[in-house]
């Protein structure tokens, strides 16, 4: 199977990456078309460098921590654009090219929140789209042996290390384990 990993830091020897710079022009200008932009410009790139992707995994996530009743239609645009728009335009030119072949594997990430909501709205509101988009996708590409799932992660608790003793170390080459 083709993967190719989309980043937001392409410096990290990823086949192929979108640079810091782009990824904070999704978040300043214009989101939808930006990321509009984007989106239709990479499946173009994937394909001619690594051919058709057999496999697409969505974990685009940007968070607001801001309480409903002070979140502006502009942050909850924002939110949308990168958490529901960018996975619906992936699914749908990555989910065109798996069409013609009749095969590949499409993985969505949404979250816990979705099921059980916050504070925030948008967040879970988006994630909950993405579990939406999934089934539907699921169902229009299943017939054509296209797989379409969704991961729905829970929140871990937990806190910082307080110092150096409490960071795990890594076994020794030849300890058991």
């Amino acid at each position: 199977a083709a993967v190719v990993v989309a980043t937001h830091d392409g410096r990290r020897g990823h086949p192929i990456g979108i640079s810091r710079a782009v990824m904070e022009e999704i978040v300043t200008d214009p989101p939808a078309t930006t990321l509009r932009d984007i989106v239709r410009k990479d499946p173009a790139r994937v394909v001619e460098v690594h051919g058709p992707a057999d496999v697409l995994v969505n974990n685009a996530g940007i968070s607001l921590i801001v309480p409903a009743e002070d979140t502006t239609a502009e942050q909850w645009q924002r939110v949308m654009n990168v958490n529901l728009l960018g996975p619906f335009l992936l699914c749908k030119h990555f989910g065109r090219q798996m069409l013609e072949r009749r095969s590949g594997s499409i993985v969505n990430v949404a979250s816990g929140t979705a099921l059980r909501g916050n504070r925030t709205f948008a967040y879970p509101t988006a994630k909950g789209g993405v579990i939406s988009l999934t089934k539907s996708a699921a169902t229009m590409l299943a017939p054509e042996n296209i797989r379409v799932n969704v991961i729905i992660p829970g929140f871990v608790q937990q806190r910082p290390p307080a110092d150096a003793r409490e960071v795990p170390r890594e076994p020794e080459v030849g300890e058991g384990g």
